[in-house]
């Protein structure tokens, strides 16, 4: 199969052995072949016409298609084979070369030098189909012939590719022209035909530049004249002068420079600078001026080819302030020339009071900040009606205006606000004539009183406490009220009765707790009584106390002494002390236990647990609820704390374990032997020197942590 998929062109036929379809493809023209075993088919590849002398010609086919094998389709088993048959020698021809070439083995390359006057080298390969081109070509020369310029031909000679050619120019000229082969095709790269150039001049920007004979082609570098600045390359090109590259450009004269300032908001403000001479390309500072000298500033002067010009963007000519006034109407305030970017106060006309802080920014008064506000003339100003004089006042300036003292009281502040008097604070109340109130049926007097004070007038006896009188702008106000007396008797709380004295409206007194009856029963505490309009009010308690008695407390029994409410006592529970120690408080009349308790106390005997590493130790009888430290047994080291209750040992804290021997102790920094310590216990050992710090040594149950 091709490339495409297509059959190989050539001949095909069946009925022959694999071994006989190789032996007719031996051949010049049999390319390859392609055999499929199954169906015993031989198919030969190549050009169908050359296949001359088959066997059995007959019964061959011819197959059209493709020149290259490229695959097999792999019917019936079929297998492709490629003929690898040596290339005979032959001529190759390339761009009108011929290279020959020798027999090559089948799949090898050969570079094949392209013979003179051609360029270049074509490599060969020997594939199934023959001689084939693997890259390259020979590149062509450039015969004899003529090129031209716009004056002028010239013969050129024979040129190989990549060379250069040059022919000489005709007769009574000077020169010759280059032309360059490439390919075969011929192009003028360089020179010109023509004649010498005479002495003359010719202009350079604003100036005149001489210069001297000079050859064809020839190229001279000529300075400027005085005045200008440069250099000029001349070229002369048959006959005929001219500027190659280069420019002369003026110098500046001194002079003067018309500006005006005219940007913004002020007026236009005309002007110069003046400067002197000055070199092209050269800058200069020239300060501003005018003829009212109401310009400041520089500007930046530059020479161009002999015109001097300005460039705005590094300076500029800035105006002052012209005379004028800042403010509107009879706030107005008139002001001088002021420079530019100059801040000044100015002072308000008189009458008024503040100012304004302005600025002068390219002829234009900018005002920051400042007003001038009014002052105020002598007047009146009224309050609640009563009119009060006030002297004059500077703006923002206040004063306080006293009310006429035999019909009001207080007194106003008046604070000047442009030009305006204005009350800001107080008042002018009216004071209030004397008169009465009653209060709870008791008739209670008040004489005159000053607006914004108060009097506190007592209750006539027999009522109590007092009546506060206010007065505000002639309205009299009160508070409180007259209370009755309380007459002397009996309250009863809790089963116990307080007797108390007669009280005044609002007193109070302390009265003690007792029995109504004579009886056991007592009683503790006191009462504070407080009068109220007649009735008292209690505040306090009365509590029973507790006779003497016995009480139980987790089945033990204890003896409790009388005890007073609220106090307690603390003793044992019976029948004796290593049962338990109790404190019983009296609540109520009722004694209770509120502290302890009764138990069953721990008696003497071996003990052992885990913190003792189960080894037995000896206790002495421990109470109910106490605890005792007791050293760990023989060959042990420590303390551990047993606590008893009710009957019950419990270890509470501690902890037994075995000592830790002498060892030696090896770390970096320190080598000692360790010294015989209990469990738990810590050593501290130094470091050797150069170290610093301690190695921190720690006995757990007999090892070394």
């Amino acid at each position: 199969m091709t490339n495409a998929m297509l059959p190989i062109r050539g001949r095909s036929r069946r009925d022959l052995e694999h071994g006989e379809c190789r032996a007719i493809c031996n051949t010049d023209n049999c390319i390859g072949y392609t055999y499929a075993p199954c169906e015993r088919i031989c198919a030969l590849h190549g050009e169908p016409e050359l296949f001359r002398g088959l066997p059995d010609p007959e019964r061959w086919s011819t197959k059209n298609g493709g020149g290259l094998i490229a695959n097999t389709n792999g019917r019936c088993g079929s297998s492709c084979y490629v003929r690898k048959a040596p290339c005979q020698g032959g001529t190759l021809q390339s761009a009108g070369a011929f290279m020959n070439y020798e027999a090559l083995t089948f799949g090898l390359t050969r570079t094949l030098e392209c013979p003179f006057p051609h360029k270049g080298s074509v490599s060969v390969v020997c594939t199934s189909t023959g001689i084939q081109v693997a890259g390259g070509r020979c590149l062509r020369p450039c015969e004899s012939g003529f090129v031209r310029d716009e004056y002028f031909e010239v013969k050129y000679p024979p040129t190989r590719h990549g060379e250069f050619g040059a022919g000489p120019c005709p007769s009574g000229t000077l020169g010759n022209m280059t032309i360059f082969c490439n390919d075969g095709s011929a192009a003028h790269v360089l020179g010109r035909c023509g004649t010498n150039c005479p002495a003359g001049a010719l202009r350079s920007g604003s100036a005149t530049i001489y210069y001297s004979s000079m050859d064809h082609e020839a190229l001279w570098t000529q300075g400027c004249p005085l005045g200008w600045v440069g250099l000029v390359d001349l070229e002369c090109i048959n006959g005929f002068t001219s500027v190659r590259s280069g420019l002369c450009q003026r110098h500046c004269d001194e002079g003067t420079l018309n500006t005006t300032a005219d940007s913004g908001m002020a007026p236009a403000v005309s002007g110069f600078v003046v400067y002197d001479d000055l070199d092209h390309s050269r800058g200069v500072w020239a300060a501003c001026q005018s003829p009212n000298d109401m310009l400041t500033g520089r500007l930046v002067l530059f020479c161009n080819d002999g015109s001097v010009s300005p460039d705005y963007n590094l300076g500029r000519c800035n105006r002052h302030c012209a005379a004028g006034q800042v403010g509107t109407g009879v706030r107005a305030v008139s002001h001088g020339i002021i420079p530019h970017m100059t801040n000044v106060t100015l002072e308000c006309n008189p009458g008024f009071n503040g100012g304004f802080y302005v600025g002068c920014v390219d002829g234009v008064v900018i005002l920051y900040e400042g007003f001038c506000y009014m002052n105020c003339v002598a007047g009146t100003i009224t309050s609640n009606t009563i009119t009060l004089p006030h002297e004059p006042l500077e703006h923002g300036e206040n004063t306080t205006v006293e009310c006429p003292a035999a019909t009001h009281a207080g007194n106003i502040t008046v604070v000047c606000d442009d030009g305006q008097a204005r009350m800001v604070e107080g008042f002018c109340g009216q004071n209030c004539t004397s008169g009465f109130i009653f209060s709870n049926g008791a008739r209670v007097n008040h004489p005159g009183i000053q607006h914004g004070t108060e009097q506190n007038i007592s209750c006539p006896a027999p009522w109590g406490a007092e009546i506060t009188f206010r007065c505000f702008d002639g309205s009299v106000r009160n508070s409180g009220r007259c209370g009755r007396q309380c007459i002397g008797g009996n309250v009863e709380q809790n089963g116990a009765v307080v007797f108390y004295t007669n009280l005044a409206h609002g007193e109070s007194g302390t009265f003690i707790c007792e029995t109504l009856f004579a009886s056991a029963l007592t009683f503790s505490g006191e009462l504070e009584l407080t009068c109220d309009d007649g009735a008292v009010r209690a505040v306090g308690l009365c509590s029973p106390d507790c006779p003497a008695g016995d009480i139980t407390n987790n089945g033990a029994r204890i003896i409790v002494p009388a005890l007073k409410a609220d106090t307690y006592i603390d003793t044992f529970c019976q029948p004796r002390a290593a049962h338990g120690e109790v404190r019983v408080t009296c609540q109520d009349g009722f004694q209770v236990v509120t502290q302890g308790s009764c138990g069953d106390p721990c008696p003497e005997d071996w003990f052992s647990n885990v913190n003792t590493r189960h080894t037995d130790l000896w206790l002495e009888e421990v109470s109910h609820d106490k605890g005792v430290w007791k050293d760990c047994p023989q060959d042990l080291s420590g303390q551990i704390y047993i606590h008893c209750f009710d009957g019950l040992l419990r270890v509470l804290e501690g902890q037994c374990g075995e000592r830790c021997r002498s060892e030696r102790v090896e770390v970096t920094g320190a080598n000692f032997i360790s010294p015989l310590l209990d469990h738990a216990e810590e050593h501290l050992q130094p470091c050797l020197q150069p170290y610093s710090d301690f190695v921190n040594l720690t006995c757990i149950f007999g090892e070394l942590m």
